[in-house]
């Protein structure tokens, strides 16, 4: 598990000792931040990760937030339930030299709406991969984080989830795209009501 591109290009990240965290691959992460860099915003204008701050939930290794990190992200804000994942995200944060800009809640990111958690900024990315087979969390973090304001207008949402699970969205937000990796399904949303 590499960096794939950016000031850390190269860089292997550190990975997890148990079989229950499952880190995005380096083909689809590549293939998801090739999408990021033609997407355009709902209206119509592109969207921009440079400078965008980051949310990684359900965070694992932090490896999606460290890449936009390294291409050139302004902030990554990791929440993780596991303890041992917490610490594995600081450990990679210190490697890549990114301690500075990463910022990690030992936290259920599907119980957000409940949280006395506030967001440093509104984020302008989100990175939701959910444990594997685990896709009815993502219903109730979406509407945590529009809930409790953690979304700019116009965030791009990024799920990866297996590819037969079914995902009811809030109506705040709408699809852009979805892309199927084999048993991997990438879903391009927009937050599309402030």
């Amino acid at each position: 598990m590499r960096i794939i591109s950016g000031i850390n290009k190269g860089q292997k990240l550190l990975s997890p000792q148990i079989n229950s965290i499952r880190p995005t691959s380096d083909r689809i992460r590549e293939s998801i931040f090739n999408i990021i860099t033609y997407i355009k915003k709902p209206d119509d204008s592109p969207f921009l990760l440079e400078g965008s701050n980051v949310l990684d939930c359900f965070a694992g290794t932090g490896a999606l937030g460290f890449e936009a990190l390294s291409r050139g992200a302004y902030s990554l804000t990791c929440l993780e339930n596991d303890k041992n994942s917490c610490e594995l995200i600081y450990k990679n944060a210190l490697k890549l030299s990114q301690e500075q800009k990463t910022f990690i809640y030992h936290y259920d990111a599907s119980h957000i709406g409940d949280s006395t958690l506030n967001p440093i900024n509104p984020y302008n990315l989100v990175f939701m991969d959910p444990p594997y087979k685990k896709g009815h969390l993502i219903g109730p973090t979406l509407q945590g984080l529009y809930k409790k304001s953690w979304l700019a207008l116009f965030s791009l949402i990024i799920i990866e989830t297996h590819k037969n699970e079914k995902i009811n969205w809030p109506l705040h937000f709408s699809v852009s795209k979805e892309k199927i990796y084999g048993q991997t399904k990438i879903i391009f949303l927009y937050l599309t009501i402030k």
